[in-house]
């Protein structure tokens, strides 16, 4: 019992840290952003990681995904398109970890800098390339 209160509380505290990250970075960043979802800096990507490297595969996808629903209530998105769009930011934190294990045959090794550029580059490509999917399947569907 007290082992899945920890394990919520954990969701919720990542959830809660990636909704308030993500708004202070469109304070803090809105000059330089190109509409209020795509800016040059995006300072919760890094939580995308972070959630899943501290929570794991599971818990940590489930708190950044838990982040995107709170946010929710701050933007005028159509839900049509809000719910793909966190699955996708939820999701490309996940995808780096499987495509490095998937690439070299072993987990990360979180004492190797080289582990963690090469996850970091990982992370960018497979929301890049998410995102950019979703957009597309979006504006063409």
């Amino acid at each position: 019992m007290i082992q899945t209160f920890g394990v919520a509380a954990a969701i919720l505290i990542a959830g809660i840290l990636y909704a308030l990250t993500h708004l202070a970075n469109g304070w803090l960043f809105q000059l330089i952003e190109f509409t209020p979802h795509i800016s040059l800096i995006y300072v919760p990507a890094f939580l995308r990681l972070a959630n899943v490297l501290v929570l794991g595969y599971v818990w940590g996808t489930l708190g950044t995904m838990l982040g995107g629903f709170f946010l929710i209530f701050f933007y005028d998105t159509p839900f049509s398109e809000y719910i793909p769009n966190i699955l996708v930011s939820s999701f490309s934190g996940l995808c780096a970890f499987i495509l490095f294990t998937l690439s070299f045959s072993r987990p990360f090794d979180m004492k190797r800098w080289t582990d963690w550029l090469i996850l970091t580059i990982f992370c960018a490509v497979s929301n890049t390339l998410l995102h950019h999917l979703l957009w597309l399947a979006i504006v063409t569907g």
